[in-house]
Order: C-alpha cells, then sequence, then structure tokens
C-alpha cells in the first residue's frame, strides 16, 4: 500500500513544475496500480514504462504514455508523442491516451466514442501516418462518459502476446466518472 501511495505521489509531481524534463518516471514495480490524476488509473506491466507529459497538449488533454520501451525524458514541441514513436524498438509497443474532455454543453461524448468493450483489438489494416503522432493505430472509446482516444504504435517485431498485454492495461484502466 505504502509504495502504492509513494509511485501515485511520484506520478502527481512528475508534471509539476521545473522544466518538463522529469516526465519519466522509472520502471513501476510488476503489476504496480498507478493512480493518475483526474480519476484514472492504470495497471503497469513488469518493467514497462510510463509518463504522464510528453506533450505540450492543453486540450485534448494528455492523459498518460505507456511503453514496453524506452520514452523521452520530456516533452516534445509537438502534439503528439512523435519522438517516441520514431525510437520504438522492433519488439516494443506504445500507447499514448488522451482525452476530449470539454465538449460544448449540446454536444455530449457521441458516436466516434464507442462505449468501451472487453477484448480490445487493433483497428483492421496497416498502422496509418498520423499527424502528430508518427505511424499508429487509433482507438477512440468512453468510459463513464469520457471520450477517450488511444494511439497504438506496434514494433515491426512485437509478439502478439505483447500487444494482448497493452491492450488488456487499456481495458482495466480504472476512470470515474466526471460532473457535467
Amino acid at each position: 500500500m505504502r509504495r502504492a501511495i509513494l509511485l501515485s505521489l511520484a506520478v502527481l509531481l512528475a508534471g509539476c513544475g521545473g522544466d518538463g524534463r522529469e516526465a519519466k518516471l522509472p520502471s513501476p514495480p510488476a503489476g504496480a496500480h498507478i493512480q493518475l490524476t483526474d480519476g484514472i488509473a492504470v495497471d503497469v506491466p513488469a518493467g514497462w514504462r510510463l509518463a504522464t507529459k510528453l506533450t505540450p497538449l492543453a486540450q485534448p488533454f494528455e492523459r498518460f504514455t505507456l511503453s514496453s520501451g524506452p520514452l523521452p525524458s520530456g516533452p516534445a514541441d509537438n502534439c503528439g508523442p512523435r519522438e517516441a514513436v520514431a525510437r520504438l524498438g522492433e519488439d516494443d509497443v506504445l500507447a499514448f491516451v488522451i482525452e476530449y474532455a470539454k465538449f460544448p454543453a449540446r454536444r455530449r461524448v457521441g458516436p466516434d466514442f464507442p462505449p468501451r468493450s472487453r477484448g480490445l483489438t487493433l483497428p483492421a489494416g496497416s498502422p496509418a501516418s498520423l499527424e502528430c503522432e508518427g505511424r499508429g493505430h487509433i482507438l477512440r472509446f468512453r468510459a463513464n462518459g469520457r471520450g477517450f482516444q488511444v494511439t497504438i504504435a506496434v514494433g515491426a517485431r512485437a509478439t502478439p502476446r505483447r500487444v494482448a498485454r497493452l491492450l488488456a492495461a487499456l481495458e482495466r484502466m480504472r476512470v470515474d466518472a466526471r460532473e457535467a
């Protein structure tokens, strides 16, 4: 319990003050449950890395990046984790999670964000070339009324098991409901 509290505190402090170069956290212990800010929690597989701020995005909100490989040590000067995707190892996978949180009152999270389902899968076809992220697959879903977009990058030799571990972490991501 104490270790979980210390890890949660480290995540919160990673986004505070300084020049942002402290965005990368040490690898969490096996099966670590990390409580992030704003009612989001994620389980991090052993040896994987978690960052809470790799971009200068203000809206949509960058929530976290989870990777089986190394992550840059601080925010880049673009709207996505292009550097992290470019440096992705051939055996690695990465998920960049953003939240579309400030919808106008007349427009709630809608059909572009279907309910998150069990058994998440990568979209069919090759990864697309994306404006901000580099190359990747896009998943959109909503959880507790909140809209998330996930860019998933997969190394050329990443195993199906590694991809499945990433998708399972996204399925288990806990999201608290927000007041309207």
